[in-house]
């Protein structure tokens, strides 16, 4: 699940927006 997380935090401050949560649940669904 961190690697979820991290993904989704980087892919944030690389797009300079709010984490997507929407992103980080479907990971987590695809583990």
């Amino acid at each position: 699940a961190m690697e979820c997380l991290g993904l989704v935090l980087w892919e944030a401050q690389r797009q300079k927006r709010m984490p997507d949560t929407d992103a980080y649940l479907d990971c987590l669904n695809r583990l």
